[in-house]
């Protein structure tokens, strides 16, 4: 069954409480078409493996190339999503997955022989790895904002020739093959140039000019973080709110992809992050992260700070974009809701 979208438009950031004004169209899909299934993730070892920033390249040009960020360590789980994937139809043939690792390691940290031994014989034997100009072990809760923010500001540009860009993590599965029928669909209601901002759906105010904390929201419609947002005493200087995608999947049309990599604020963004990051304090866990004076606070949040560049670079381009939320989250109130009630979701 072919996913069938409603296309409506409305103003994506008319709730923005005055800080930008600019327009959107907001797409839907009436079918669970990229549904996603999130196991428990091992922890990770600490230890990692990279020596290269080439991509692989694409033989043909395909619908999607997804990035999984992983952890070296964790080659059970990347077993796992090699042996899953290739379960579907459009494995290869429309999707090529690819395991995202940063070129270089937080506080010049090295792995040991042994471990670079096997990722190298992994790597000889899968050639499904892609490295990004991002540091590894960073020193807080948000360990893969680096690579993150990196996978977006190259990947359209050293990977033409897909549709669509998606970011994972690797305690993810993603349904390929719902995952390209959705594409599909997108593609015969869209224009090709479209922008497309696609994955599950939240809304967050974030603290602008370098404070780098996520606001207000979370699960819930733009009203909500609205009403989180004016009355908090805690993010005085919020901009908001913003719609953005959870890491679970993460997706870019490709023109929305270079129009995010070319922004210049979210490279200058990305360029005092990694100095927070650099000199900033360590810290395990959210609370402790989110309590750093703003001046050396650390980018922690991944997921609500590249919504806000996403957002901010379509406002600065003086653009529109399409955001298809996906079906429910798992951990959606909603969802957790029917599933006591033993409905099926």
């Amino acid at each position: 069954m072919r996913p069938g979208p409603c296309v409506t438009v409305a103003s994506l950031l008319a709730a923005a409480a005055g800080y930008y004004a600019a327009a959107a169209v907001f797409s839907c899909s009436a079918v669970a078409s990229a549904s996603v299934v999130t196991r428990e993730a091992v922890p990770p070892t600490a230890r990692f493996y990279a020596d290269s920033r080439a991509g692989v390249a694409s033989a043909e040009p395909k619908r999607v190339l997804l990035g999984v960020m992983s952890n070296p360590s964790n080659n059970v789980l990347r077993t796992g999503i090699r042996e899953w994937s290739a379960r579907f139809a459009s494995h290869r043939k429309a999707v090529d997955v690819r395991f995202v690792y940063g070129t270089s390691f937080y506080n010049a940290s090295a792995a040991p022989a042994a471990a670079l031994a096997l990722l190298e014989r992994e790597r000889a034997e899968h050639d499904d790895f892609f490295f990004v100009d991002g540091r590894e072990r960073l020193p807080h809760v948000g360990v893969v904002t680096e690579k993150s923010a990196a996978w977006w500001r190259s990947v359209a540009k050293r990977m033409p020739g897909y549709r669509y860009y998606c970011k994972s993590d690797d305690d993810t599965l993603v349904h390929l093959d719902h995952l390209t029928a959705l594409v599909d669909e997108l593609q015969r209601a869209l224009t090709a140039d479209k922008p497309v901002y696609l994955g599950h759906t939240k809304w967050r105010g974030w603290e602008a000019d370098y404070r780098f904390q996520a606001c207000g929201g979370g699960w819930g419609a733009a009203k909500k973080t609205t009403n989180d947002l004016r009355h908090s005493a805690d993010c005085p200087h919020a901009a908001g709110p913003y719609p953005y995608m959870s890491g679970g999947l993460v997706c870019m049309s490709r023109a929305l992809a270079l129009l995010v990599a070319e922004d210049a604020a979210f490279g200058s963004f990305l360029e005092v992050a990694r100095a927070r990051n650099t000199h900033g304090t360590r810290c395990r866990h959210p609370l402790e992260c989110a309590a750093q004076p703003s001046a050396t606070h650390m980018w922690h949040h991944e997921d609500a700070g590249i919504g806000f560049n996403t957002f901010r670079a379509v406002v600065a381009a003086n653009a529109s974009a399409a955001i298809v939320p996906m079906p429910a989250h798992f951990n959606d109130p909603a969802v957790i809701e029917r599933t006591d009630r033993k409905s099926v979701v």
